[in-house]
């Protein structure tokens, strides 16, 4: 972090690219993708719902829109950072 602040994690999974890569969670049958927008979904949190400890940030997380509750994924780093 630029606040020289870390976090300890035992894995951390960098994507990139025009459509998220969602390969490695159609894998397992206890990750939900979002057929309308690719995602992987995750609740408010950004948690994967039956792996409460498990998040899923950046533009391959989709997760429910606090307008209307209806699953958004944002192409933008600010999912990813924030």
């Amino acid at each position: 972090m630029k606040n020289g602040k870390k976090i300890k994690s035992d894995l951390v999974i960098l994507g990139t690219g025009i459509r998220p890569n969602t390969e490695l969670a159609t894998q397992h049958d206890d990750l939900k993708i979002n057929r309308r927008n690719y995602g992987i979904e995750v609740n408010a949190f950004l948690a994967v719902n039956k792996f409460p400890n498990v998040f899923v940030a950046g533009d391959c997380a989709s997760y429910p829109y606090w307008v209307n509750g209806q699953h958004i994924r944002t192409e933008h780093y600010n999912n990813a950072i924030k």
